[in-house]
């Protein structure tokens, strides 16, 4: 075996919005900006998207395979002879067959990079496959072979007054960063988090599931697991969770979460943007990837703006109108990303 990746099966009443390819056509929650439209491709647009509600439903089961992140990913041996570019091309069969056999109606590529990307473009288009654009990583990049202080320094002045303020009242506080590697990094604190970090955003989430979840990635990567924790009088206010790839030199930051008085305190802009990027730098990290939100804020810090795309395939009568839908739809997410400076080819 080469490489193996996870498959994710859903229904219309499970799985995420973000890995069920009928789901997230037409739902601006998942990618796009339809106010970006003129007039008359709104109307369009509009149109199609009324047609959409039976077919999502005709379109599940639906199987996605999501190439690169935090959350899933393409895991390829390390001493297999096969070209990576040879791995990417040869999925979209690869997923075409399997949503056969597995009796799915639908299915999707999901998060590829660019290289990634034209990579499978030939052998995508062959299965059915229409691209579609999804959106874009935060990456925090990191000067090769720099220490703090060049860091610090090459941080832009506004920046940098802001961070060194933070950092004040960070420390005024009597609150300190604590960094756990390994699988027994994980606490009960950190589920407790994530779950009130999820009821905020409007995902109500028992516990128990996190806790679940998080067992999952204790037990399947736990080594390359690293906590941050903001800690005071023993109690932990705020987390990040990251996976460190050292062979990439990369830490993805997977998950967080933060009591409300930790916000109050700085400890979320402390603990992400200067904690987190500052042990990655003494540890020859050179990208810490932040994930696909708030682009805005992210950008303010520093962060860069790389694209994800993906590759959906619908089949039936109907199947022309969500393939339709998502060309307009990556069409609009194209000029929202290239709107917050974002380099995008579309």
């Amino acid at each position: 075996m080469c490489a193996d990746a996870p498959l994710l099966i859903s229904t219309p009443d499970t799985g995420s919005l973000f890995y069920d390819a009928p789901k997230m056509i037409g739902d601006e929650r998942a990618f796009g900006d339809a106010d970006r439209l003129s007039a008359t491709d709104r109307e369009r647009y509009d149109s199609l998207r009324l047609r959409l509600p039976p077919i999502r439903a005709a379109q599940h089961p639906t199987v996605s395979l999501t190439a690169f992140g935090p959350h899933h990913g393409v895991r390829i041996a390390p001493r297999s002879r096969i070209p990576r570019e040879a791995v990417f091309a040869a999925l979209p069969g690869l997923l075409a067959a399997a949503a056969d056999e597995l009796g799915c109606r639908s299915s999707g590529l999901l998060h590829l990079g660019a290289a990634e990307h034209a990579a499978m473009a030939d052998t995508a288009a062959a299965q059915g496959y229409t691209p579609v654009l999804l959106g874009a990583d935060t990456v925090f990049e990191l000067p090769d072979g720099a220490d703090y202080d060049t860091w610090l320094a090459s941080l832009r002045s506004r920046r940098r007054t802001r961070l060194r303020k933070e950092l004040q009242d960070y420390r005024s506080q009597d609150i300190r960063t604590v960094v756990r590697q390994g699988p027994e990094a994980f606490t009960d604190e950190l589920v407790e988090l994530q779950a009130q970090l999820r009821a905020k955003h409007g995902v109500p989430t028992d516990p128990a599931a996190v806790r679940v979840e998080f067992d999952a990635i204790r037990d399947t990567v736990g080594e390359a697991c690293v906590v941050f924790t903001a800690e005071s009088d023993g109690k932990v206010l705020g987390f990040v969770l990251g996976l460190l790839d050292p062979g990439r030199r990369v830490l993805h930051a997977r998950s967080a979460g933060f009591s409300p008085e930790a916000m109050a305190a700085s400890c979320y802009f402390v603990l992400v943007y200067h904690d987190v990027p500052a042990w990655a730098l003494d540890r020859g990290v050179r990208r810490v990837r932040f994930g696909m939100s708030t682009y805005e804020a992210k950008r303010a810090r520093g962060c860069a703006l790389e694209p994800l795309s993906g590759y959906v395939r619908f089949s039936g009568p109907d199947a022309a109108v969500p393939h339709l839908a998502a060309e307009v739809q990556s069409r609009t997410e194209a000029g929202r990303l290239t709107a917050l400076g974002a380099e995008v080819r579309w």
